[in-house]
């Protein structure tokens, strides 16, 4: 997948549907993972990045502290694979059910884990295809959960879908690559 570098945000929607936001996106690989910075007109953000088949799944804050990025996808057996990052490496774990719990609000999920055991975080996640992702920061109001798509038939064109913490619908991204 082509995505590094620097996106141009064209349209934006935030979760009630209004008009967002325009500015730019820079996409860096780093380790297993990506760096990704907005500078729109909403603001400045971070963001980390997994990839997942063709999409980049991301958790978007005002800091990188405390921000997590996962990948879930349920196991023939009943359990969850769970593919997550920091910022750096990417670890997958199996968990059972109730290791991982996504309570549906709307379009998005309330997602509770205890990663590896540690202090319980309470997140948000909505439907991907082949599974859910799901972010986590250290300030829930100021997450987003994003994926990111290529156009096929563009390959200078990205779309994300995206939710917010506190919202229970979801928003939409475009973006191209400035000529």
């Amino acid at each position: 997948m082509d995505i590094d570098g620097r996106w141009r945000i064209v349209d934006a929607t935030v979760p009630d549907g209004t008009p967002g936001y325009t500015g730019l996106l820079d996409i860096s690989p780093r380790g297993e993972t990506y760096r990704l910075q907005w500078d729109v007109t909403a603001g400045r953000f971070v963001g980390i990045g997994l990839l997942e088949d063709d999409h980049l799944l991301v958790a978007c804050g005002g800091a990188w502290e405390g921000l997590r990025i996962a990948s879930v996808r349920a196991r023939a057996d009943g359990a969850l694979r769970v593919r997550w990052s920091e910022g750096g490496d990417v670890a997958e774990e199996v968990v059972e059910r109730d290791g991982l719990a996504l309570s549906r609000v709307g379009d998005v999920y309330e997602a509770t884990w205890r990663p590896g055991g540690a202090e319980e975080d309470v997140g948000i996640g909505f439907d991907v295809p082949g599974g859910v992702v799901a972010g986590w920061s250290a300030d829930l109001g100021e997450l987003a959960v994003l994926d990111y798509a290529l156009d096929p038939a563009h390959r200078d064109r990205l779309s994300a879908r995206w939710a917010l913490g506190g919202s229970t619908s979801l928003a939409t991204e475009s973006l191209e690559r400035p000529r």
